[in-house]
């Protein structure tokens, strides 16, 4: 509780529709790969994501379940709003949470809100990755239904926000329609997963700017 009050009194200051890359919070920074320091992330996850408008912007609040975590080929990892490079983020990033036991599957979506830009979103959302029928944490294993595609935010239209978002699915295994080829804009996370009957458990996100 009291440090659910130290994190309330470090955002106050900062009104949500002037975050910017450096006044969004970040939370990971020092927290190593433990169990009692995943505990502790995700209990500032939702915090996080309010903060920076990611709720209501993509999904409403909920109680996250797994620690997700995104880790770039280079090592950079997602840190609940760090900001990574352009370079840094064009190849998929190994995907690790904490899976439920027994034949649970699962569907990671990666979207950019920001399309084209956080202030003029006419593009919301830009679809960047989803992988569903993940077995356990093994998403190799798992339907690619959109191919990954790395951040490519305009240049000179502010930081974009990058969100991760890790669903339960219902069923052992889901028959998914394929996406239109090259269609990417436009697409809402959260209204799809419904239309699925799958649980959010994780999220995660990052920014990128070009300037």
């Amino acid at each position: 509780m009291n440090r659910l009050r130290t994190l309330a009194s470090h955002l106050s200051p900062f009104p949500a529709t002037h975050l910017s890359i450096r006044t969004i919070p970040t939370f990971y920074k020092h927290l190593s790969n433990t169990t009692a320091n995943r505990t502790t992330v995700m209990e500032n996850v939702v915090p996080s994501l309010k903060a920076a408008e990611i709720i209501p912007d993509v999904i409403e609040s909920f109680e996250p379940k797994a620690y997700l975590k995104a880790t770039y080929p280079d090592g950079k990892e997602v840190k609940l709003g760090n900001q990574l490079t352009f370079e840094e983020t064009q190849k998929p990033p190994e995907i690790d949470f904490k899976a439920e036991e027994g034949e649970v599957k699962y569907c990671v979506i990666m979207t950019d809100p920001d399309a084209p830009s956080r202030q003029s979103p006419i593009r919301r959302e830009w679809r960047h990755w989803v992988v569903g029928n993940i077995p356990g944490t093994n998403i190799a294993e798992g339907d690619e239904l959109e191919p990954y595609m790395g951040p490519a935010p305009p240049q000179d239209s502010g930081p974009h926000r990058y969100v991760f978002l890790l669903y339960r699915q219902t069923g052992v295994r889901m028959g998914f329609a394929p996406f239109e080829h090259g269609h990417r804009a436009g697409f809402k996370a959260a209204t799809w997963a419904e239309q699925h009957e799958m649980k959010l458990v994780g999220a995660n996100y990052f920014l990128v700017e070009r300037k």
